[in-house]
């Protein structure tokens, strides 16, 4: 049994006769009648009684049109939702990134890439470590991400990468630290102190200061607090430090000493994508952020 040939049938009964039926339809009328004979052959059960006069269904016919009805009824509303829920996915975008970058660099690229849209585009935005990013980029479940990596040989070698801004870090001590009266600090400076992170630690990654200590062979002690304001409150008040991206924004007042710190490491931020998933959105994203680096 075919929809068409149900659709046929209904549109029939409906309209009161073939003709009628197949203009609806935007059928020829032949086509309606081999729709409807082709149904009761199926069903093997005559629907319509038909007589140069008039048409009028059978019982059978009585039985199956409202079920038929219904049916089509149903199918229709179901379509209709998928076609929208397509036509949402179409326009909606699942982007990641790590914490420590997402008010410095993401928040441009995707306000002008929305801006620029003939239909509104829902962003859903996914923050996690890079490690667990890159993998839900490649999986599928994120359309792209933003992520912050001190080497690109961590980006896997099925994703695209464009590299939106290279950066470095700061080591942050209060006004009365044994450093704070240098101009700049090396791993050799920080070797000996303890470090303080909000949340958690950040991964070898994400850090200069981590893969420079890492390499190095060196360990220090690392506390962990719930906020970023407690992180800073504990760096202010005593010997602890903490590395954060140069122009990471902080609270107003904070007592601290900002120094630059030299690595020969760097913070890649770059915009990860999978060039598999060919999604419109993700292209002209992709796009969007070219044009805006050239223009930089």
């Amino acid at each position: 049994m075919r929809i068409e040939h149900m659709r046929s049938f209904v549109a029939v009964v409906q309209e009161a006769g073939f003709t009628r039926a197949a203009d609806k339809l935007y059928l020829a009328q032949p086509v309606v009648s081999r729709h409807v004979l082709a149904l009761e052959r199926d069903l093997g059960a005559q629907l319509l009684k038909r007589t140069t006069k008039k048409m009028e269904l059978t019982d059978e016919g009585k039985l199956f049109f409202p079920a038929a009805k219904e049916a089509l009824t149903l199918l229709d509303e179901a379509s209709a939702q998928i076609a929208l829920k397509s036509t949402a996915n179409k326009h909606q975008l699942t982007i990641g990134y790590t914490y420590l970058f997402l008010d410095e660099v993401t928040p441009s690229f995707l306000e002008s890439f929305t801006g620029e849209q003939a239909q509104p585009v829902s962003i859903q935005i996914v923050e996690s470590d890079p490690y667990d990013i890159l993998q839900k980029v490649q999986q599928g479940s994120i359309d792209g991400a933003f992520v912050g990596v001190t080497g690109l040989d961590y980006i896997p070698r099925d994703l695209s990468y464009l590299v939106v801004s290279i950066n470095t870090e700061v080591i942050l001590v209060s006004i009365n630290h044994p450093l704070a009266h240098k101009k700049s600090v090396t791993v050799q400076d920080i070797k000996d102190y303890d470090f303080v992170y909000p949340h958690r630690e950040p991964l070898l990654v994400l850090s200069i200061a981590r893969a420079d200590l890492i390499r190095e062979n060196y360990e220090v002690d690392i506390f962990h607090v719930e906020h970023e304001s407690s992180a800073l409150k504990i760096v202010e008040r005593g010997t602890h430090i903490i590395n954060i991206p140069r122009n990471y924004p902080l609270g107003e007042g904070a007592a601290v000493v900002a120094l630059p710190y030299v690595s020969d490491f760097v913070l890649n931020y770059c915009f990860v994508w999978n060039p598999r998933s060919n999604k419109k959105l993700v292209d002209e994203l992709v796009t969007n952020i070219k044009r805006a680096l050239l223009s930089l």
